[in-house]
């Protein structure tokens, strides 16, 4: 399925997600994501392990609040300095929120393609392999981790709130179980 049929249009991300036109008008389709025509870099299966990897909030509109759909058009890598998001099959793109040192930072990037600049900041397409570079630019959110230390603490602490048996639960009177009914 082509979804920028004409060459027109729009580049990048809303060029290859599903439901918007090569104009950028929202069509109304049910498209499976892993039927699109364009693959993009999975961030959760590439980067979910060490950074905070979220859905934007269009996601929401397209599947719904409750939807379990994995489609990583819809990913960024949430950063300091704005997001990264997928671009095309080999490209990411950093989106800064604002004018700045930051975009003149990316902009000195002999790798770095600037595909829309404006008042309200920058979008860059960079080759995947330069992730690491321009991670250090926009700073993405790392995820938290905890040590087996500062497990077992919160193991130890939480340890009354746990939910307990629901035997535990009738063998104190708090819940009345039915004669006959296995516990």
């Amino acid at each position: 399925m082509k979804i920028n049929a004409n060459g027109g249009g729009l580049h990048g991300f809303n060029a290859c997600r599903p439901g918007i036109t090569a104009t950028g008008h929202r069509r109304w389709l049910n498209i499976n994501p892993k039927e699109t025509s364009m693959d993009c870099t999975n961030l959760k299966a590439r980067f979910g392990d060490r950074f905070k990897v979220v859905y934007e909030e269009s996601y929401f509109g397209e599947y719904s609040e409750n939807a379990w759909i994995e489609d990583p058009w819809y990913m960024i890598l949430l950063c300091v300095n704005g997001h990264i998001c997928p671009w095309d099959a080999g490209r990411l793109a950093a989106c800064t929120r604002g004018p700045g040192k930051i975009v003149q930072r990316l902009r000195a990037l002999p790798f770095a393609e600037v595909t829309q600049d404006g008042d309200d900041g920058a979008n860059v397409a960079f080759p995947l392999e330069h992730f690491e570079e321009m991670a250090e630019i926009m700073q993405p959110r790392k995820r938290r981790r905890l040590s087996e230390e500062q497990r077992r603490q919160s193991v130890e602490r939480l340890r009354k709130y746990q939910f307990g048996a629901a035997r535990q639960a009738a063998e104190a009177d708090h819940l009345s179980v039915p004669e006959g009914t296995p516990v």
